[in-house]
């Protein structure tokens, strides 16, 4: 056996091992070409627009509707409460709309004033809020 024989021997033996491992890199290069279009791709940050929209209007007529209940007791608790909804909706629908907004601090709602401004400002941009100027007077 020569030179040329062994050669060609161990090239013959070794062809499926590279073949596969040719398949092998080409497969992972493929997925990790994939992988980076997804992650390019766009993902919301939340909720759609319309469904923040919508609950924070349905929010806002709640609260004009409990500062307005005779029952002193349970409008102090059930109002701190709808303020927390609310200012989660509005700094959802701030960061939806690219509004500059306050930051929050904790799970604390925003305070009156802060949350009047956000309203006034997402009523500005185009959101459309039922009483939004007149909220929490």
């Amino acid at each position: 056996m020569d030179g040329t024989t062994a050669v060609r021997l161990v090239a013959l033996l070794l062809a499926p091992s590279a073949v596969a491992g040719a398949v092998v890199v080409a497969v992972r290069s493929a997925r990790a070409v994939g992988a980076r279009r997804r992650r390019r791709t766009a993902v919301p940050a939340g909720p759609p627009l319309e469904q923040t929209a919508v609950a924070l209007r349905r929010l806002l007529v709640e609260h004009d509707r409990v500062r307005r209940a005779p029952d002193v007791a349970v409008r102090a608790a059930r109002l701190r409460a709808l303020d927390g909804a609310i200012t989660d909706c509005a700094l959802a629908a701030a960061r939806a709309l690219e509004v500059p907004a306050p930051t929050q601090s904790g799970r604390d709602p925003l305070p009156r004033e802060a949350l009047r401004q956000l309203l006034a400002d997402l009523a500005e941009a185009g959101l459309l809020l039922p009483g939004a100027a007149r909220f929490g007077r």
